[in-house]
């Protein structure tokens, strides 16, 4: 009880605003980019929808190297990926909707496609000296 009633509120703050950068400043110097943190294949998520893909690739029957080719793509192809199976680097991509084949995980780029189109906002009616609008 004698020692709590020596500490100071700096003696509580300090250590509680250290901590996290403690444990965070290894990650920070590593140095990952934001895009890097952002891609689904970086943090090992599945990609699912359309992709686009970012290099010739070799289109093979199962998700691993020795697979048999089934056909060969071009780089800017624009396919559908099915999904990552578990514990694999490579992702299930489909044509048409027909699923054709795997390819490697890394080879494929999202494509962004917006929710809506962009809304344009007209300017406001000038207003002439004695605060009414201007005739046209």
């Amino acid at each position: 009880m004698a020692i709590r009633n020596r500490l100071r509120p700096w003696m509580v703050a300090v250590p509680m605003l250290l901590g996290p950068m403690l444990l965070l400043g290894p990650i920070l110097l590593l140095g990952v980019s934001s895009a890097q943190a952002q891609s689904p294949v970086a943090t090992g998520a599945p990609l699912e929808g359309p992709v686009t893909l970012n290099r010739d690739v070799e289109v093979r029957v199962g998700p691993n190297q020795d697979a048999r080719i089934v056909k060969t793509m071009k780089s800017g192809e624009s396919v559908n990926a099915l999904g990552t199976p578990r514990g694999t680097a490579w992702t299930q991509i489909a044509i048409g909707g027909q699923p054709v084949g795997y390819v490697p995980a890394d080879s494929l780029d999202t494509v962004y496609i917006p929710s809506s189109r962009p809304t344009y906002i007209a300017p406001a009616p000038a207003k002439n000296s004695k605060g009414g609008k201007t005739p046209q």
